[in-house]
This record gives structure tokens, C-alpha cells and sequence, in this order.
């Protein structure tokens, strides 16, 4: 089995859950810290890769700088040329859309609570989610919508494509380390920090189950349906 490559933007947002489910089932992974290495991708084929996956960050898809916001977004058109299942999460899934097609702007009002979104199709469960995310994007033309809120879409698929705006890979520590680096935002949002720490730890154990069906329908629809599709 080629692996997998998943490019982690920064130290708080690590694989976390998905780096341990993909584990559980033997699924061979490597892991691009872009802020530290520079351009994802460095050193490898991303046409050899299983899957394409990208986290999360706190820049937008919009900077110009750092540098690796331009480049991650030119990694994703690769993937998505040469026919890699890509995986985008939060900052991932607006990469993702942006190279399909869609866009991504400043929301008037950020979304910052454990959800539980509206759904449709099968991949994604409806949550519990933590979504936290100051910036939405519209779905890519053709691409499928599969969750959203009264805030806009959450969650869109494009042949072996997914992109979730919601945390699907964090546990309730994720959060934790979060509203201590975004402190100042929070404040002016007035954003109950302590009802996300309370909602953390009472729907962990939903939210694991939730992301254990979200990661295996990935696995089975997107990544398995493409190489039962090329066979």
C-alpha cells in the first residue's frame, strides 16, 4: 500500500484521531509539519501518494504570507490532478475549495461551538463536531453539499474529494490548547469558553464515535471507491 501524506500547518492542530484511526488500520502515513518544513510535499511524488490530507491553521486561505499558504493550495491541485483522494479539514477544506473552484470569505459572525449539523448522503455523521472557523467557504460548482448549519455548508464531496470545515480529527484537548492561543478573538467574540470546555469533555465520547464513521466511510467511499474505480 503506497502512504498516505498529511500536512499538519501547525503544532496546534495535529492528526490526532485521524493519525490514530488511520493507524488502527494499518494504514502507512507520513506526516508534513509545512511550518517548520517548507514547501509540503518536499522530497515526494504527491501522484505516488494513497491520500492527500490537510488540517487545519489559524491563517486563512486568503494570505499571502507565510509563503506555505500559496504552496498548500498548489499541493491540493496536484493531488487533485493526478487523481489523490484529498481530505480536507477546517483550513483544508477551504484549500480544497478553492481549488475546485469555490472561494472563501470573512464571516460576519464566527462559528464556535460543538454542533451538530444537518446532513445529507452517507459519508458524513451529523456530530457532535467542534467547529471553530472565522471564515467560510461556498461549495465548489459540481461538488456535492453533505452538512451544513444555518451558518452555511460544513461539508462537500467532488468525486474522491472530501473537505469537512468542522475539527473531525481533534479530541476536547484540541479546544483547550486553542481558546489559550486565540484568547483575544474569543474575548471580543464573547464566545463562552467555558461552555466549550464543559461540552468538550461531555460529548467526547460521541464525537470519537462520530469520527471513527466519518473516517472509515472516507476511507471506504473516497479513497477505496477511487482504487475500485481505476481497477
Amino acid at each position: 500500500m503506497n502512504r498516505g501524506l498529511i500536512l499538519q500547518l501547525q503544532p496546534s492542530c495535529p492528526p490526532d484521531r485521524l493519525g490514530r484511526w488511520l493507524q488502527s488500520q494499518g494504514v502507512p502515513y507520513d506526516v508534513d509539519q509545512v511550518w517548520l518544513e517548507g514547501e509540503p510535499g518536499k522530497g515526494r511524488q504527491l501522484e505516488d501518494a494513497r491520500f492527500l490530507a490537510v488540517l487545519g491553521s489559524s491563517h486563512s486561505v486568503n494570505d499571502a504570507e507565510p509563503g506555505w499558504v500559496a504552496q498548500v493550495i498548489a499541493a491540493v491541485r496536484t493531488a487533485i490532478q493526478e487523481g489523490v483522494p484529498v481530505l480536507g479539514i477546517c483550513f483544508g477544506a477551504q484549500a480544497l475549495a478553492v481549488a475546485l473552484g469555490g472561494s472563501v470569505s470573512r464571516m460576519d459572525t464566527p462559528e464556535i461551538s460543538w454542533r451538530q449539523t444537518s446532513t445529507s448522503g452517507s459519508i458524513v455523521p451529523p456530530g457532535p463536531w467542534i467547529v471553530w472557523h472565522y471564515e467560510a467557504f461556498t461549495v465548489p460548482p459540481g461538488a456535492e453539499r453533505l452538512c451544513w448549519t444555518e451558518f452555511g455548508p460544513l461539508g462537500f464531496r467532488q468525486g474522491p474529494h472530501l473537505g469537512v470545515q468542522f475539527h473531525a480529527e481533534t479530541t476536547a484537548a484540541g479546544p483547550e490548547v486553542w481558546i489559550g492561543e486565540e484568547r483575544e478573538a474569543l474575548d471580543h467574540w464573547r464566545v463562552d469558553t467555558e461552555a466549550l470546555r464543559d461540552d468538550g469533555r461531555r460529548l467526547e465520547p460521541e464525537a470519537g464515535a462520530a469520527t471513527e464513521r466519518l473516517f472509515a466511510n472516507w476511507w471506504a467511499e473516497c479513497v477505496e471507491g477511487r482504487a475500485a474505480d481505476a481497477a
